[in-house]
């Protein structure tokens, strides 16, 4: 009999499959990734090579003290608590002390009898929080000038910022500037162990502007 359509007729197949693999090219977003990776670790790396090889930083020498001919203030830096001054959680930083016209004029004369130094203050509220010290910002303040044998005026700082800085003899370098009525200045000086605080007033030399007649010619 004749075999339909679809029925097994005996025959056997052989059937072989092969596969061709084709590599695609990486999208181009893809291929830029992989390269900013490449670039962070290389920057991690040296980055890294760089912490190991670094070296300590060395603490500055202490700041050199002027004997004579620049204005000194010298006083004792102290931190008032909340409790001390019956505040809300307020902290307060102040300096209290004597300036002259040199600190030679401060040790031969600390208790002032001579008339020749007259009295500063400094301070700086900052939050009960805070256990800073010495603490480095802006310091209001104001200073005594002798008007005549009787009498004394007072002189308010302005724009004072004072910074604290440890140095090698294991006290502090203090470096910062203000301005009062006769000028502005830097300010230069140390603060020792025992709070003492030394510090020098170097004024700015005035700019003179040139007059109208001097530039047209």
């Amino acid at each position: 009999a004749a075999s339909t359509a679809g029925e097994d007729d005996g025959k056997e197949y052989k059937v072989k499959v092969r596969k061709r693999y084709i590599s695609l090219a990486e999208p181009p977003a893809l291929e830029e990734k992989k390269k900013e990776k490449s670039k962070d670790k290389k920057r991690k790396l040296g980055d890294a090579a760089e912490l190991l090889d670094a070296k300590p930083q060395e603490l500055p020498p202490p700041t050199e003290l002027h004997p004579t001919g620049v204005i000194c203030l010298r006083g004792k830096l102290v931190r008032h608590t909340s409790a001390d001054l019956s505040l809300d959680n307020t902290i307060v930083h102040r300096i209290k002390g004597v300036w002259a016209m040199g600190l030679d004029v401060i040790l031969a004369d600390p208790d002032n009898t001579r008339g020749e130094c007259n009295k500063f203050e400094y301070q700086h509220k900052c939050s009960g929080d805070s256990t800073v010290f010495p603490l480095s910002g802006r310091y209001t303040g104001s200073f005594y000038v002798t008007a005549d044998a009787n009498n004394k005026t007072k002189v308010a700082e302005k724009d004072v910022i004072l910074k604290f800085s440890k140095n090698s003899e294991g006290y502090h370098n203090v470096e910062g500037k203000g301005s009062n009525y006769y000028g502005k200045y830097t300010i230069t000086g140390t603060l020792d162990k025992e709070g003492v605080i030394t510090i020098f007033r170097n004024f700015q030399a005035p700019k003179v502007k040139a007059s109208k007649k001097s530039a047209a010619t």
